[in-house]
């Protein structure tokens, strides 16, 4: 059979030989004690050629490879014997260490609540049960390679997540019932606003809005704009608020004119006496029901940093399922 082996470049030279690196050796396994066939057969082959170079996995601490000066089947045998046998030692030092993992895991999670195994993970919207594995809460379980000691978590787990399976169903039905209650009240709701918006066109709009509405071709944007004028009636005789324009800014001198400007809105947080005058004003004559809220408006040139601030307040009005809002200005002219 064939065998890869390597020689080492320094020892081979230092040796006064010009052959080193990898090389491809035939030999008879006869020729070798059962220990040494033994390592043969556990060594990967590629193309008909048994790799004896072909490094351990982890664990274990290995030695290094063997750096002959000419080519050395048995020391690449010895080698991996060696390797194999710490391998196999490791092998059992992870396996007992898994094992106590698996019975510390099992005596802490078999004390804990139902409520353990149950989880919902973003971004799922559905309860599942598994077994817990969150290090800070207790013991995580071992690793995906640690078959046996996971099998043996699961089979004496199986009551508790058979229970905790139950109860995530369980969770999953009030889900599910929650959902179907939301999208009853959605449709309802949706009714209600079709019903109120065909009342208003039948009892406040014109007959050529009734016609075309009976056909399908009345926008709702249009009943909708006459409901928030009818609403807000009684606020006409207050100026309306008007954005910030890049031209409203007093900008610098060597500002580039880019147009570009950073706004915000935020509550506000106090108002001078006039404003507040107009608030009350306002507040007076809003309709029955409105929610009022004061804001300021900040716009600052992103070019020369001049800024401006204006406040308004908003009005809220609910009319059935339909919800409407307007802006007026704070600041006196």
């Amino acid at each position: 059979m064939k065998v890869l082996i390597r020689v080492d470049r320094v020892a081979a030279i230092l040796a006064g030989c010009d052959c080193y690196g990898d090389l491809i050796a035939e030999i008879d396994p006869a020729d070798f004690n059962l220990d040494e066939r033994t390592a043969l057969a556990n060594a990967p082959e590629q193309d008909g050629i048994t790799d004896l170079t072909a490094p351990f996995a982890a664990p274990g601490d290995y030695p290094r490879p063997p750096e002959t000066a000419m080519p050395d089947v048995r020391a690449w045998l010895r080698w991996r014997i060696k390797c194999a046998s710490l391998r196999e030692r490791a092998l059992r030092k992870q396996r007992a260490a898994w094992d106590e993992q698996a019975e510390q895991y099992i005596e802490y999670w078999s004390q804990q609540p139902l409520e353990q195994f149950v989880r919902k993970d973003w971004p799922a919207i559905y309860y599942s049960a598994t077994l817990p594995n969150v290090a800070s809460q207790g013991p995580s379980l071992p690793e995906r390679e640690a078959i046996d000691a996971l099998m043996r978590i699961e089979q004496a787990l199986a009551p508790l997540l058979d229970q905790a399976r139950e109860l995530a169903e369980e969770r999953n039905q009030a889900i599910e019932q929650r959902k179907a209650q939301q999208e009853a009240k959605r449709r309802d709701a949706q009714t209600r606003r079709a019903e109120q918006l065909a009342q208003w066109v039948e009892e406040r709009m014109d007959e050529n809005a009734k016609a075309r509405f009976k056909l399908k071709l009345l926008p709702e944007d249009e009943i909708l704009d006459t409901i928030r004028s009818d609403i807000y009636r009684p606020l006409d005789g207050f100026e309306r608020y008007r954005k910030i324009r890049f031209d409203d800014i007093e900008h610098s001198d060597h500002c580039t004119g880019s147009q570009s400007l950073d706004c915000d809105t935020d509550e506000a947080k106090q108002l001078s006496a006039e404003q507040f005058d107009i608030y009350r004003h306002i507040e007076r004559a809003a309709p029955e029901g409105a929610r009022l809220k004061s804001l300021v408006h900040s716009c600052a040139c992103e070019s020369c940093n001049a800024g401006l601030i204006r406040r308004s307040v908003q009005v809220v009005v609910a009319v059935g399922e339909l919800l409407f809002s307007r802006e007026y200005a704070l600041d006196p002219k």
